[in-house]
């Protein structure tokens, strides 16, 4: 089997000298390893570290509310008050705001 960067996986039996994985390196060399957990401790440095982030447990973050929901909650709220929520657009953010005593709505993208 042929994955998306070039790891060759061989499936037999695990007595058998062919399993494991073949990885193809610089200068057409390849490299075998039979375990997975060789993988992860070979290439480590190679995998990239998950995104982390508490951005959605900030007070200014309000998840799901609606456009209609967002102005109850800014309404009659001072300048500069603003809070961010999922778009109703698929992949996007929304922030809403108070500014000069009016309620405005941007898409993030």
């Amino acid at each position: 089997i042929n994955a998306e960067y070039g790891i060759q996986i061989l499936l037999k039996n695990p007595e058998d000298k062919d399993y494991g994985f073949i990885i193809p390196e610089i200068g057409g060399r390849q490299k075998y390893i039979r375990f997975l957990p060789q993988i992860v401790k070979v290439y480590d440095t190679h995998f990239k570290k998950p995104f982390k982030s508490n951005w959605n447990k900030q007070s200014w973050f309000a998840g799901d509310l609606t456009m209609e929901e967002a102005a109850e909650v800014l309404q009659n709220k001072p300048n500069g008050t603003f809070l961010i929520r999922f778009s109703k657009s698929p992949g996007c953010f929304a922030c809403d705001y108070v500014r000069n005593g009016t309620l405005r709505h941007t898409r993030i993208t």
